[in-house]
């Protein structure tokens, strides 16, 4: 079971820029009345787009699914409901300036915001069984049976925790469909909400001297969460989109679809790898951080430093000499396995050159990768 690091209500808002560029639906896990509603339409406000709000748990599946109806030829057909999108803008209201104004009416018109929009839906773990197997084409492909979303259209779904709450619990194939926010805002980002709302008033004055006083409910666990292919793919999608951020929201972004001990796990690798790479081996420097790994057995920093050896000769010829010695010595040094490593990148290729084919590699690695008899 991962405990995850809480998203406050600004890094929510950056965060869903981030996850409607690589697809990915956020779910929002936190107690009851604490701003998520407001997040979603806030956001949508500002970028002008349709905000769709479901209240799952108030919905009959056919609400959500939509009815069927029977055709000319004796077939069925499904009728998507009236919540979803369809009508195309006339060309006067796609030229429009008055945008907001369009994004207001659009639900019940029935039009699509040419600015896109954001369909949330709100306690998703509360709502009928049928609404949730209908969740995984909703998710999965943006469709509801032959309907399909505006590609400019994003779902983001909000839920209560398990442990708290007479909730539905999801099953691995759709827990791991969704990039789990533990949403908490701040007391600071509640009192500027309330203050804009409501102007100063003795309540928020009272609740300031002591901001424990707003509860916010306690941490969320989310169990189940599965590092499969599909999500180490998402994953370095998601690490390029926020690399440049801070230390503390890519630990966040990346603990919506990864386990917080593997996020924390990735974290440490980035600190170790600032601090030496292959360029140090090849100048021989900081042999006393190399020192430290072995005696801590960072295989992963290690291993990360000699397949970037490995690359880096893969296609020379031309060697400086203090740089094939540091390599060697490096080698000599770390675990026989990561010599392997190592050689087996270098293989298929045997110009000329190589350093596989230099003196001081082949007679100092000769005894310590003697399985290596065709090389030596």
């Amino acid at each position: 079971m991962s405990t995850k690091s809480a998203m406050s209500f600004s890094e929510t808002i950056k965060f869903l820029n981030v996850a409607f560029k690589i697809d990915l639906v956020p779910l929002l896990m936190g107690h009851t009345g604490i701003g998520k509603t407001e997040c979603i339409e806030q956001y949508a406000q500002t970028h002008n787009m349709d905000a769709i709000i479901l209240h799952v748990a108030q919905l009959e599946p056919s609400d959500f699914i939509g009815l069927y109806e029977k055709t000319g030829d004796g077939r069925t057909r499904n009728c998507p409901p009236n919540w979803l999108p369809y009508k195309e803008p006339q060309k006067k209201e796609k030229n429009s300036q008055n945008l907001e104004k369009l994004a207001k009416v659009i639900h019940d018109t029935g039009f699509i915001n040419p600015n896109g929009g954001v369909i949330f839906l709100d306690e998703v773990n509360r709502g009928h069984e049928d609404i949730r197997q209908a969740l995984y084409q909703l998710i999965n492909k943006k469709k509801i049976h032959t309907y399909a979303l505006p590609n400019t259209y994003h779902i983001v779904a909000a839920a209560n925790p398990f442990d708290s709450y007479e909730v539905y619990d999801f099953d691995a194939a759709l827990r791991n469909r969704f990039a789990w926010v533990f949403f908490k805002p701040t007391f600071d980002e509640t009192k500027k909400y309330l203050e804009d709302k409501y102007g100063k008033n003795p309540i928020m004055s009272w609740l300031s001297t002591d901001k424990s006083l707003v509860e916010y409910g306690d941490d969320v666990k989310i169990d189940g969460m599965c590092m499969s292919p599909r999500i180490v793919e998402k994953a370095i999608q998601l690490y390029k989109e926020v690399e440049n951020e801070g230390a503390v929201f890519i630990r966040k972004c990346l603990e919506t679809i990864i386990q917080a001990e593997k996020v924390q796990s990735f974290i440490s690798y980035l600190e170790e790898i600032k601090h030496i790479n292959y360029k140090d081996v090849l100048a021989g420097k900081k042999k006393e951080k190399i020192k430290e790994l072995l005696e801590a057995k960072r295989m992963d920093i290690l291993s990360t430093i000699t397949t970037d050896l490995a690359d880096y000769y893969s296609d020379k010829t031309n060697l400086k000499d203090s740089e094939v010695k540091n390599t060697t010595d490096y080698l000599m040094e770390i675990p026989a396995e990561l010599d392997t490593v190592f050689l087996d990148a270098l293989k298929n290729y045997d110009a000329k050159g190589c350093i596989t084919s230099n003196d001081y590699f082949r007679k100092n690695l000769k005894g310590k990768l003697g399985q290596y008899k065709k090389l030596f």
